[in-house]
């Protein structure tokens, strides 16, 4: 985790095993927030908010999934590679 001024930089790694159901798994939680609770869903008061841009893997199969969900939450992923 990175301090820059007014906003903090987080850089999450998950391994995905170039899986598409591995990679759709945690990259839900990441366009909608975390809560504090395992499932639950961002509350701006106390958790996690949704990420900003996801950086893809090297696996295209994985990182295509995650694309075609993150244009629907209006988030930008793009190639790892």
């Amino acid at each position: 985790m990175v301090q820059n001024g007014s906003f903090t930089v987080t850089i999450q790694s998950i391994h995905t095993g170039c899986s598409q159901a591995a990679a759709l798994g945690p990259s839900l939680p990441l366009f909608l927030g975390k809560g504090l609770v395992p499932g639950a869903i961002y509350d701006a008061s106390k958790t996690v908010p949704p990420v900003i841009a996801i950086s893809g893997c090297g696996c295209s199969s994985s990182t295509k999934v995650v694309a075609n969900l993150g244009g629907q939450y209006g988030t930008p992923v793009i190639s790892g590679l």
